[in-house]
């Protein structure tokens, strides 16, 4: 069913679909006119809540962005990469409200490696938005321009948020799907400091392999899948940035990257001690 919603979100007419999806009908109506799968009715009900929903919902704020001075050196460049991998990142000049694009991750580890590594010249144009911008509207001019990435500004100009085509399509296809959206397997990265960032989705019997065991019978018992599920588990609820998670085998998880409705990534610490 997710290879099908790609599909039909990658053969969307940038032209017109934003007002048809703006004139869904309520969901009485659809019913009785449509003969609709459980998921496929899901799915409707997904566009329905989108279809209010603007840029602020979504976007990650000022305080949690992670960009880079146009003037960042190699050394420190690769270092926030490590401790923050993200596809993109916004580059400024002075501060983050003079920002003059955004690079990608690729191209900078490329640079490095191939020792051509300059900023300035691997910037890329970068889309300026209101938060007011109903955020449908903002996927298909993403898709028009082919840029991944928007700086959500204000009403004076500054910068409140960043958002991407990544943030917007996991509101879209919804929660619980995202593993089949994965480009890549979920992966670990170990710091020189022994510290572990993880990412979220990686299944439990996988980490537990590269970690070590330390899960308790309780939470073997459990309907746990990943380490995100776990960490939300322990909390009792979605867990907010940089909150640090005990386990009661003293591992400790700090929450680099979420959603309101998901755990992305999570730094790991600590030694593991099978309880």
């Amino acid at each position: 069913m997710i290879k099908k919603i790609q599909k039909f979100l990658k053969s969307l007419n940038p032209k017109n679909i934003a007002a048809e999806v703006h004139a869904i009908k309520p969901e009485e109506s659809v019913e009785k006119e449509l003969s609709l799968s459980d998921a496929e009715r899901n799915f409707l009900n997904i566009l329905r809540e989108v279809k209010t929903m603007t840029v602020a919902d979504c976007m990650v704020p000022r305080v949690d962005i992670i960009a880079l001075s146009v003037s960042t050196n190699e050394e420190e460049t690769i270092k926030i990469i490590a401790q923050k991998p993200f596809r993109f990142y916004p580059v400024y000049t002075k501060a983050l409200d003079d920002a003059m694009g955004f690079v990608s991750m690729t191209d900078v580890v490329k640079s490095i490696y191939e020792k051509t590594y300059d900023l300035r010249s691997l910037t890329q144009e970068i889309l300026y938005v209101p938060n007011s911008m109903r955020l449908f509207d903002l996927f298909m001019h993403m898709r028009v321009s082919g840029i991944p990435i928007s700086l959500v500004v204000d009403e004076h100009g500054g910068i409140d948020g960043l958002i991407t085509v990544a943030d917007i399509t996991r509101e879209i296809i919804g929660e619980g799907e995202e593993d089949e959206l994965a480009e890549n397997t979920p992966h670990v990265v170990k710091l020189q400091d022994g510290t572990l960032v993880v990412d979220a989705r990686l299944h439990l019997d996988e980490f537990e392999e590269q970690f070590g065991s330390f899960l308790t019978t309780e939470e073997r018992e459990e309907d746990l899948d990943t380490v995100g599920g776990l960490v939300i588990y322990l909390a009792g609820r979605v867990p907010d940035y940089k909150e640090i998670i005990q386990h009661s085998s003293g591992v400790e998880f700090e929450i680099l990257e979420a959603t309101p409705r998901r755990v992305l990534r999570v730094k790991v610490r600590g030694k593991a001690e099978e309880v």
